[in-house]
């Protein structure tokens, strides 16, 4: 393990790096990697900016105490596919780790709304959300987490079955609070509505790629407003938005000189 932590590229010293990724040391080893190897590193490399736990499995809440209590400059965490973490863990990061900007929860099943309000009681300086396929997360912890972590630039709630599901609370509530974003990926979102969209259109003018994919409830409405508030778009997927008309495109492509890349394939 500390063969793997160590970096002798900058200086020709041997030093602990600072972005530490288990997910390659478990690929690349063979080797399980467990709260106790996550506490084994915390206590080595406090002052590390960036830790990659994607698919590591087997850590859990006691991995994010570890965390909290020893990395409190942390800016970078992915723990995707950690399925045994929980509102307990993420209250720890929330309290003690404050300079958060980038935070990857894809697949994880037991990520809820209850824990991204509890990351939204802390976490004000999050850049950079990933929430892919988390089945439990819904409009109303995100547009809790929005209205606090205000400096919020990329979003990815794709592939999220139950965002929309009840109108849409939370892209009105990112339109209003994130006027920085400039990604959006709502692929699969299928009951997002041209009220979220234009919601957005108008509050996130710097918004440069979204991916609506599937989002089949959306109409010219949506479109036109991108077009009207949208100037530095540069990739847009419409894909299986079948309400969407060529006139509305047309108008669209006429107003975003940006546009670099559509996707409107059925």
């Amino acid at each position: 393990l500390t063969n793997f932590l160590v970096d002798d590229t900058a200086t020709g010293k041997l030093s602990i790096r600072n972005d530490i990724d288990l997910e390659r040391h478990a690929i690349d080893t063979g080797q399980t990697v467990t709260d106790t190897t996550v506490q084994e590193i915390c206590v080595m490399k406090p002052d590390m900016f960036s830790l990659n736990l994607a698919g590591c499995r087997e850590v859990s809440d006691v991995a994010l105490w570890a965390i909290a209590r020893h990395c409190t400059g942390l800016r970078e965490l992915r723990v995707a596919r950690c399925e045994q973490l929980t509102q307990i863990g993420l209250r720890s990061l929330a309290l003690r780790c404050p300079k958060l900007e980038k935070l990857d929860f894809s697949e994880c099943a037991s990520i809820d709304d209850g824990g991204l309000r509890t990351l939204a009681g802390g976490c004000w300086e999050l850049r950079d959300l990933k929430l892919t396929s988390c089945p439990n997360v819904t409009d109303g912890g995100i547009a809790e987490l929005a209205r606090c972590c205000t400096k919020l630039e990329c979003i990815d709630v794709s592939s999220c079955r139950k965002v929309g599901d009840f109108g849409d609370r939370a892209l009105v509530e990112i339109g209003r609070s994130c006027p920085r974003l400039r990604r959006l990926d709502m692929f699969g979102c299928k009951n997002t509505g041209d009220v979220g969209i234009i919601s957005i259109a108008r509050g996130c003018t710097a918004l440069e790629t979204l991916r609506l994919t599937g989002c089949r409830e959306l109409s010219g409405a949506a479109v036109q407003a991108l077009g009207s508030s949208c100037p530095r778009i540069t990739d847009l997927s419409l894909a299986g938005c079948a309400k969407v008309k060529s006139e509305d495109l047309a108008r669209l492509v006429h107003r975003c000189n940006a546009l670099q890349k559509l996707d409107i394939s059925k």
